[in-house]
């Protein structure tokens, strides 16, 4: 999981791609990375979101653009990398990860309501740790 402001001004360059708007720091909103976007099928969902022992649910405003980046509509920003939640300084408060650890920290995260948009009964869950991406269904990428 990484940091996002996604406040006017901060650092994800326009609004939010779900809804066309700025999102306070005190909401609990994430951008996840263009594969895990879906082209726009998560917008809106919910996704709970595990580190340290705690859960939070998180919703889906945008997208952390893997394929492009460093323009003025991604805040001159380099692509995300392709296995990246994007959180609200909120969702990190909510964690309670705190400190040297705020930035980049390895999480755990499934969709919220039971079933991905995708037609996966009870969603897959995916674990982070650095640049390796292990699914439910058995995958394992590394990136």
């Amino acid at each position: 999981m990484t940091l996002n402001n996604f406040t006017e001004g901060g650092e994800g360059g326009d609004p939010s791609e779900c809804d066309g708007e700025f999102h306070s720091n005190s909401e609990r909103v994430v951008a996840l990375s263009t594969g895990w976007y879906a082209e726009g099928k998560r917008c809106g969902d919910s996704i709970r979101i595990r580190a340290k022992g705690r859960s939070v649910l998180a919703k889906v405003v945008d997208e952390c653009d893997s394929l492009h980046g460093c323009d003025r509509e991604h805040g001159y920003q380099p692509p995300c990398r392709p296995n990246i939640v994007d959180a609200s300084q909120a969702v990190w408060d909510a964690l309670r990860i705190t400190g040297d650890d705020v930035g980049e920290y390895p999480i755990v995260w499934s969709h919220a309501s039971g079933a991905d948009p995708r037609g996966m009964p009870g969603g897959p869950r995916h674990t982070l740790w650095g640049s390796l991406v292990l699914l439910s269904n058995g995958l394992l990428f590394l990136i």
